[in-house]
């Protein structure tokens, strides 16, 4: 049997408890967008029965919900999440190299214009990688308040209709009310 190397586990454990973020962020704003009120939904929960990260970040960019650049975004940061998932030999952003140079070719054409002097490559597509979290976490966090809001004012639009609707009960209800208290 040959030699297991270290597999960086800090590493591998920040990249994907930050898809993982992604992926919840995502079940969320789907379940806002299509009202779905139950703790733990069959096709947006946890279960194995629900959608895949995949189905469900295609689903968002096929509502249009997701521009075609934060579809990509999501889409490598899901290949890199599965790099340091299930490949032994992905023990840093740099070693990406040696497995899929498209990923940090990717990476690098988002290279934010401020990097600290002294950063080395590694701590840069690490930077960029949690840059492009940042982009594509808050796009979602977005999508899902939109639709939240917009549910509270749609509740409140048909409060009122019932209001309006039932006022002449209401008012009659009150008038009884006080007649009975005095």
């Amino acid at each position: 049997m040959g030699k297991w190397n270290p597999l960086n586990m800090k590493l591998r454990c920040w990249v994907i408890s930050q898809v993982l973020r992604l992926e919840q962020t995502s079940s969320e704003a789907l379940k806002a967008m299509f009202r779905v009120f139950k703790d733990d939904p069959k096709t947006l929960g946890n279960k194995s029965s629900a959608l895949s990260f995949k189905s469900k970040i295609d689903l968002l960019y096929d509502l249009e919900e997701l521009t075609k650049e934060e579809y990509n975004h999501l889409l490598k940061i899901m290949e890199i999440r599965n790099q340091f998932a299930h490949n032994a030999n992905a023990t840093s952003f740099s070693e990406l190299d040696n497995i899929n140079p498209s990923i940090n070719k990717y990476l690098k054409k988002y290279t934010p214009k401020e990097i600290p002097k002294g950063t080395n490559d590694e701590q840069v597509l690490q930077l960029i990688f949690a840059d492009l979290f940042k982009k594509t976490v808050g796009k979602l966090l977005v999508i899902e308040l939109e639709y939240r809001n917009g549910i509270v004012k749609e509740m409140g639009q048909v409060l009122n209709d019932s209001i309006v609707k039932n006022l002449d009960k209401i008012w009659k209800k009150a008038y009884e009310m006080k007649k009975d208290n005095e």
